[in-house]
């Protein structure tokens, strides 16, 4: 019977990182469904029979920042391993932080230590 290799993450992976694509995807989703929702908050404002300003200038704008939003948490697991990407992704865990409290501060805390830093040469 052969003996089970242990595998191992190479020598720049922060442990972290697996934590972060996971926030990161599901922020995203998070706010591509609520760009769903302000799209349907204009539409529903629209279909009223006295239809109102104040529903469709919200609900268009939770639209426009929900797809902007969400096409950057999406974009964050596939980013190259720059410096600046290590600030791309600080700048996505702390405007985490209102929405998903609980997750984004300890996630926080672990992407400023230096194992985080050193994967992306910051």
């Amino acid at each position: 019977m052969a003996s089970a290799e242990k595998l191992e993450a190479p020598k720049d992976y922060a442990p972290v990182w697996p934590y972060y694509s996971f926030f990161a995807v599901c922020m995203g989703v998070f706010h591509l469904a609520l760009a769903g929702i302000g799209t349907w908050m204009v539409v529903m404002a629209h279909e009223a029979p006295r239809p109102e300003v104040e529903p469709v200038v919200f609900g268009s704008s939770v639209a426009v920042m929900s797809v902007l939003l969400g096409v950057a948490y999406c974009y964050a697991p596939f980013a190259p391993r720059k410096r600046w990407a290590w600030r791309y992704h600080l700048v996505l865990i702390v405007l985490g932080l209102p929405s998903c409290l609980f997750g984004a501060l300890p996630l926080l805390v672990f992407w400023l230590r230096r194992d985080a830093r050193r994967m992306f040469k910051a």
